[in-house]
């Protein structure tokens, strides 16, 4: 089963760029300022890039992008098909099955296929696209039950946009 998790990191700026030069730095006796307000469309702009990011899972022993996780990265493309992407990073993971070898080329087929999807509808240069394969070298659930396994078997996705 393919779980889509959408995380939107976006980066705050919490000081101004002349505070953080010196100077007017706030103190226990001078508030900090508000943050800007939201735009009319109630969407912040920043001159920082957003880092919108996706996971997506595979099934096991698998790199084949099934219709749900196509649906998640449809909605990543639509969330910034309004904005350029100057940098796609894609991380492919695997659940500790099989030897360590097995594990690398599998995570790094999933990164590819993944990145290959989103690069292609995106129309990010190839330059700016970075796919790893982290093999199973870094779980987040637990490997020895299949619940922890279908955790493990991912694709994480950052899109730096300006």
């Amino acid at each position: 089963m393919v779980v889509p998790e959408m995380i939107d990191r976006a980066e705050n700026a919490g000081a101004s760029r002349e505070s953080l030069e010196g100077g007017d730095r706030p103190t226990s006796r001078q508030p900090r300022e508000s943050p800007p307000a939201p735009a009319e469309s109630g969407v912040e702009e920043s001159a920082l890039p957003r880092r919108p990011s996706l996971r997506v899972s595979f099934d096991a022993d698998s790199a084949d992008l099934l219709p749900p996780a196509r649906a998640a990265l449809d909605r990543l493309i639509a969330e910034v098909s309004d904005r350029t992407v100057v940098e796609l990073t894609v991380v492919g993971h695997a659940a500790r099955f099989g030897s360590a070898a097995s594990s690398q080329a599998l995570s790094e087929a999933r990164a590819r296929v993944t990145a290959e999807y989103l690069a292609r509808r995106l129309k990010v240069a190839p330059e700016s696209v970075v796919v790893r394969g982290a093999g199973a070298r870094q779980p987040i659930a637990d490997n020895e039950t299949e619940e922890g396994r279908s955790a493990n078997r991912r694709v994480e996705v950052e899109a730096v946009i300006e």
